[in-house]
């Protein structure tokens, strides 16, 4: 690594970790990051002269000495606007200040499949700009989430190759800079990572449940897409060799078990007929036992495939997102039986497995995510 590439990577851990801890003075920075005194003094000093960051007078306490001052992101210095392409072609735009928080976001009647498209797109994006706060401040970041998993034959990581280049460079000629553009499920788990309070998501698995069982995991701060891009096969795991057919994957795969439809379809298999898991949830008042027979078992499953992981990829976080994240509590016991029946400790017994923290569709989040990491990623 040469010393641009170090001054890049510090700048970008103490930068959000600023972000993630607003208020915060460079002595306990340095705690969080481990970064040197003389670095944190340096990177905070041209973040501030930047005009990235803001700086106030701390709280005065009885102990000796002035009261370090308190750093935060200003959030007027910067814009950051994500957009999400859905499968069925329409467009949703948020906007964010460079903290990362959402201000607004909007749903635009727009399919970009014609010619004419990309001439309104620009122009719905510019109405879009007008309308947020802090007109004069700059757009540092455009991200695009792209909805669904890719399909076989899409080349790498993939969400960029099915967008018309076209489009793109429009995009980013009106931002000024490139554009981050990845899948949903590989968004949400960005997302995860920038809004972790703890700010300590290096190493993880994303697991995203709807019509299939998806999986990201995060190794050493980065994405690992793997030799052909296509990590979000987490779903074909064989959980049971002499399982259920599923709809995608072999017989006894993980989404035989788990995605929406096949636990929909186990339910009603026990006379509990429910359209969305949230309906599944609410009618547990009148079939509580029923109910919490089929998601244990879901989350048998599910462990046995996390196990698996774990141990595989020496990682002791898991953030289960999507139609996970309301049946998180039916689905945790039976997931964490089989963590410690089959991880061996300490690893094991010390794994966190927890339900996503954004919801269970968290779009506009990813794509602000991918904003940040156009703008300044950290890795």
């Amino acid at each position: 690594m040469n010393s641009k590439s170090i001054r890049r990577h510090n700048t970008a851990a103490l930068f959000h970790a600023i972000r993630q801890h607003p208020g915060t003075s460079q002595s306990a920075l340095r705690g969080i990051t481990s970064i040197d005194r003389s670095t944190v003094s340096t990177v905070v000093h041209q973040l501030e002269v930047d005009g990235l960051l803001k700086r106030s007078r701390g709280k005065p306490s009885y102990g000796m000495g002035r009261p370090e001052d308190q750093l935060e992101i200003e959030p007027t210095a910067g814009l950051l606007i994500g957009l999400a392409l859905s499968k069925d072609g329409r467009l949703s735009v948020a906007g964010a200040g460079l903290n990362g928080i959402i201000q607004t976001s909007t749903e635009v009647e727009l399919r970009l499949d014609t010619a004419s498209s990309e001439d309104a797109l620009i122009a719905e994006l510019a109405r879009f700009r007008e309308s947020m706060p802090h007109l004069a401040a700059p757009i540092r970041g455009i991200g695009l989430l792209v909805e669904g998993a890719p399909t076989k034959g899409q080349p790498g990581p993939g969400a960029r190759s099915i967008i018309e280049r076209s489009i793109l460079t429009r995009i980013e000629d009106f931002g000024g800079g490139p554009i981050e553009v990845a899948y949903d499920v590989h968004a949400f788990a960005l997302a995860e990572r920038y809004n972790s309070a703890a700010g300590d998501l290096d190493d993880f698995l994303y697991i995203h449940v709807d019509s299939i069982v998806r999986g990201v995991p995060f190794l050493g701060g980065r994405i690992h897409h793997g030799i052909s891009g296509l990590t979000q096969r987490f779903g074909h795991m064989i959980v049971d060799p002499n399982g259920r057919l599923a709809e995608v994957g072999g017989p006894g795969s993980l989404n035989a078990y788990l995605s929406t439809g096949a636990i929909l379809g186990r339910l009603a298999e026990f006379g509990v007929r429910a359209r969305t898991l949230d309906d599944a949830v609410l009618s547990s008042r009148v079939n509580e036992a029923l109910v919490r027979t089929v998601l244990s078992e879901a989350g048998s499953y599910l462990g046995v495939a996390i196990a698996n992981a774990l141990n595989v990829l020496d990682i002791g976080t898991v953030v289960l997102g999507g139609a996970l994240v309301p049946i998180f509590n039916y689905l945790d016991p039976a997931i964490r039986q089989m963590i410690l029946r089959d991880v061996v400790d300490p690893l094991g017994r010390d794994a966190i497995v927890r339900p996503s923290l954004l919801g269970r569709k968290p779009v506009a989040q990813g794509a602000i995510a991918l904003a940040m990491q156009s703008f300044l990623p950290l890795v």
